[in-house]
């Protein structure tokens, strides 16, 4: 989390207030919409996060989405539920912490692939940072779910202490433990830096911390890491990297999801053969299409050219890359184009989810608002085979 960021989440969030979900946007075809709008456009919503349900027996195909609001001094999350591949949504649940003075931030949604200790495959985990304004303490809170994200329980907290932990997200390492990466300002040589606990139980209890990526300069401020598997076993972990300007995207590889090598290796910088480049709240997934071909899908907040002015193309492409993240990143549509400039919400860490149905990628975002605040914008679009045989984004359709 950029220190700009950190003002936006704690402080300018006040002004939230709560809405119905709107129905589609009948411009858009069936596959795009608007999932919340303020009722002042002045006000705003953001951090997104979807996933689709897959071990959940009849539930699976669902769509599961969370976006944090601010209401009543208090950070809420309204959760939305589509049971027919994004086409229409309907409010779920409202998730509330009253530790903290109710602060939260940085949310993630998990579904666990297999049973772990006393959790059956298909249980939900949110996790959320919990901080209240004007004070060190922070924490990384996980909650439970067993019925599909209606209701929340309280499982633990994969770090806890004195300093920011921000930005949590899980995977599952090659040994089939729980992993929780976070973003860390608890260490006195660094600005923040990456690291993640592991637990061998599901998430009730979590082993010592283990730095992925930081460099002890008081500086430099790697963060936002988000973490996928390729069919071939590797792991890819997709992260900020802020102290340069516009805070470029980076992505390390991992054989096994919890040894990323050396801390101060920063990876290679997602960027295109011309050097145009993605900065600022990174979010990787993979879709994989037929036969062999997969592609690592990166979304971040800005395009920028080799100059580190915004690129053409910044808010309306996607980066692609169909070596596992080695070489040169390309260009495809993206299923949310998002109007330059506007509230530091906008485009504010979106999120991408494979949508198999459509051979896609389904993606949420939060789109600024012309007084100043955000709504939560939702689109997909399908990867078809062009001549040649090269994967490309489709006109989305639903």
């Amino acid at each position: 989390m950029t220190r700009m960021a950190l003002v936006v989440m704690i402080a300018g969030w006040a002004m939230l207030i709560p809405t119905g979900a709107h129905a589609a946007d009948p411009s858009r075809n069936a596959a795009a919409g608007v999932l919340y709008r303020p009722g002042d456009p002045g006000q705003f919503a953001g951090y997104p996060r979807v996933i689709r349900l897959a071990q959940s027996g009849d539930a699976n195909g669902t769509l599961i989405a969370l976006f944090d609001v601010f209401i009543d001094n208090t950070d809420r999350l309204l959760i939305y539920r589509s049971t027919d591949d994004g086409q229409s949504w309907s409010h779920l649940s409202t998730f509330t912490d009253a530790a903290y003075d109710g602060r939260m931030c940085c949310p993630t949604l998990f579904e666990l692939p297999d049973k772990m200790g006393d959790q059956r495959a298909g249980t939900l985990l949110l996790a959320e940072s919990a901080g209240a304004a004007g004070t060190i303490d922070h924490e990384i809170k996980v909650f439970r779910s067993g019925d599909h994200g209606r209701s929340w329980s309280y499982l633990s907290s994969c770090a806890k202490g004195q300093g920011g932990l921000w930005e949590p997200s899980f995977a599952v390492d090659r040994d089939g433990r729980l992993v929780c990466y976070f973003s860390d300002e608890r260490r006195v040589s660094y600005s923040q830096f990456l690291g993640h606990v592991v637990s061998t139980d599901g998430g009730h209890t979590w082993g010592k911390e283990t730095m992925d990526v930081g460099v002890p300069d008081g500086l430099t401020r790697p963060g936002m890491a988000t973490v996928v598997q390729l069919t071939s076993g590797r792991y890819v972990m997709s992260f900020e990297v802020c102290g340069p300007p516009n805070c470029p995207v980076h992505i390390k590889s991992s054989e096994d999801g919890v040894h990323w090598g050396d801390p101060t290796d920063l990876g290679s910088q997602v960027q295109t053969g011309d050097g145009i480049y993605a900065g600022r709240t990174p979010y990787i997934a993979i879709v994989r299409g037929t036969g062999s071909q997969e592609m690592l899908v990166l979304t971040s907040k800005g395009l920028f050219g080799p100059d580190d002015l915004p690129a053409p193309q910044s808010r309306q492409m996607l980066l692609v890359n169909r070596q596992g993240g080695a070489g040169d990143w390309s260009f495809i549509a993206s299923p949310v184009p998002v109007a330059a400039g506007g509230p530091d919400c906008a485009n504010y860490s979106s999120v991408l989810q494979p949508d198999p149905t459509h051979n896609g990628i389904f993606m949420m975002a939060a789109a600024g608002l012309d007084a100043g605040g955000c709504e939560i914008d939702y689109g997909r679009a399908s990867l078809v085979s062009a001549p040649g045989g090269t994967p490309v984004l489709a006109t989305p359709r639903s």
